[in-house]
């Protein structure tokens, strides 16, 4: 608990140290305190046994691959085989190889959201406000390598340079083939963006889907229950018939949903925020992040289930990214606060969360448990 609140108390200094000029020395004393933080906190990740078993016993010689025979504790994709047995060669330790591997992923994302965003202090100020989220679900470090990956592609894919983002897409999918399914959001940009200048609709429209959305969710009614056997096709561990319940929203392994009503405002004010209002829809260079966020919004609200949960790893990072920007707008310019308070409280609502969740909840991996009981 003291090195939580050590860290808690490095993010608002940290945070408050950010002006509109960043220096290289400051850049990398905020990237090394959340690369440690990152590196160290989940050391006990998610499926940390397979992991180990694979790195004790990989072979760093020829084929990595003879030395697996009977490893079946996972179908691990060849880039992550071969990932793994070049850092073996370096360094035998297998929590070595896990710490090396957040801190890749931390600079990949970094480097995809300051490239999308094109203002270093803004990406700071997000990889500050949500450091302590970005970790739960980038854990995994085959699909959080890959998750990293896609958030390298999307500025490429705002650029339309195609090669470059197949080749991010191409690398992700040798770590984790669930990156085909995020990949589908950008062709969906492409195309969309080749035949108009923008994806929004008129405001009818706009209102009509908020409003659908919000109804399906509130009335309990989730279309996941339909669609199944759409996730047995992408997820292979799926057990319908077991004590698993995956129809209802986008609920976690023991059945419980992951949304409480604090959850479905946090979306109805980004979209809010996006969709009426003029000044943010004018930011074209934003119509990725804004698609992305569009298609989180939908499909969490209206479809959920284990599919969407999957999906979601990819779809999360750029709603954080979505959220930080509609929150600073709305505290900035609609309550006239400085941008020092609005970072402090934007930073001050997601910490809270997460403690409170830590908390009260130990299956806190996506959204937030709190509030649950209101609805």
């Amino acid at each position: 608990m003291v090195a939580f609140l050590l860290f808690i108390f490095l993010l608002f200094f940290l945070l408050n140290r950010i002006g509109s000029v960043i220096s290289s020395k400051f850049k990398y004393i905020v990237i090394g305190v959340i690369s440690l933080y990152w590196g160290f906190a989940l050391i006990n990740a998610p499926d940390i046994e397979g992991y180990m078993y694979c790195y004790n016993i990989i072979g760093t010689n020829g084929n990595p691959y003879s030395s697996l025979s009977g490893f079946t504790f996972h179908q691990f994709e060849p880039g992550f085989i071969y990932y793994m047995s070049f850092v073996k060669k370096c360094v035998d330790s297998y929590y070595f190889f896990q710490f090396i591997s957040f801190v890749i992923e931390l600079g990949l994302t970094y480097y995809g959201i300051n490239k999308l965003l094109n203002e270093e202090s803004t990406t700071l100020k997000i990889m500050l406000a949500f450091a302590l989220n970005f970790t739960l679900f980038m854990s995994a470090m085959r699909q959080g390598i890959a998750i990293a990956l896609f958030i390298c592609s999307l500025p490429f894919a705002l650029e339309r340079q195609y090669l470059k983002t197949l080749g991010f897409i191409c690398v992700g999918f040798l770590f984790h083939r669930s990156i085909i399914i995020a990949f589908l959001f950008i062709l969906l940009y492409w195309i969309i963006i080749n035949k108009r200048e923008n994806f929004y609709f008129n405001k009818w429209i706009t209102i009509s889907l908020f409003l659908l959305c919000n109804i399906i969710y509130f009335s309990g009614y989730s279309l996941s229950n339909g669609l199944s056997f759409i996730s047995q096709l992408f997820i292979d561990e799926i057990d319908l018939a077991g004590d698993r319940n995956y129809s209802t929203y986008a609920e976690t392994l023991s059945g419980k949903t992951n949304y409480g009503i604090l959850k479905v405002i946090e979306l109805d004010f980004c979209y809010i925020v996006i969709f009426f209002n003029k000044k943010f829809r004018n930011k074209t260079e934003f119509n990725l992040l804004y698609l992305l966020f569009l298609v989180y919004f939908v499909l969490n609200l209206s479809i959920g289930g284990m599919l969407i949960h999957r999906t979601n790893y990819f779809l999360v990072i750029p709603y954080y990214v979505v959220l930080f920007l509609s929150l600073d707008y709305f505290f900035h310019n609609k309550l006239n606060l400085t941008r020092i308070a609005s970072k402090n409280i934007i930073l001050g609502y997601i910490v809270g969360l997460f403690f409170i969740q830590k908390i009260i909840s130990s299956d806190y991996i996506f959204e937030y448990h709190l509030f649950d009981f209101i609805i």
